[in-house]
């Protein structure tokens, strides 16, 4: 997931935070209010939560590796609809 972020930053033109990479992923999961919960008693709604909050850190849970730049972009556009 690591390198895939470094991947999708380098794709957008962007360096990489200088915060470590597990630090980032637990603050966006305790700005989504969902540290405290198991994944097996959430919600759709919550998960969607967590999703955003890493979508606003550049984390993406999707394989950017083989994208060309205007793939990468359309992926981003079609997410932010």
């Amino acid at each position: 997931l690591e390198n895939n972020y470094k991947l999708w930053c380098s794709m957008q033109g962007q360096a990489a935070s200088t915060q470590s990479f597990p630090d980032m992923v637990y603050e966006a999961i305790e700005e989504s209010g969902c540290a405290d919960r198991r994944a097996w008693c959430m919600e759709v709604t919550e998960f969607m939560d967590v999703q955003r909050c890493f979508h606003k850190r550049g984390i993406y849970f999707r394989n950017v590796a083989g994208m060309d730049v205007a793939q990468g972009a359309s992926m981003l556009l079609q997410q932010r609809e």
